[in-house]
């Protein structure tokens, strides 16, 4: 499911790329217990503008309880800025 999320947020311009973390360990603390997953994670480059409606479509699409996050690219070289730029939907005011 993580390939086709992650090709279909591509195809669809919500993205301007991702990659996929498909055995991804994971560690928390639940009511003081040590537990340990692996899961599959997608690290996508696109506009935060663009946020609201990839959780929207992640949710509507492939999975309405997955966690999603944002992480802010503060600093990119003009060649990644770019990219993004020209290979993620126009936003219109």
């Amino acid at each position: 499911m993580a390939t086709r999320c992650a090709q279909t947020l591509v195809k669809e311009k919500l993205v301007a790329r991702a990659s996929i973390d498909i055995n991804n360990k994971v560690l928390q603390n639940e009511n003081d217990l040590l537990i340990t997953e692996t899961i599959c994670v997608i690290t996508a480059q696109t506009k935060a503008i663009l946020f609201a409606k990839i959780v929207e479509f992640i949710q509507t699409n492939f999975d309405k309880n997955a966690s999603i996050f944002s992480t802010p690219l503060t600093q990119a070289n003009d060649n990644l800025s770019l990219f993004i730029r020209e290979n993620t939907q126009d936003i219109k005011s």
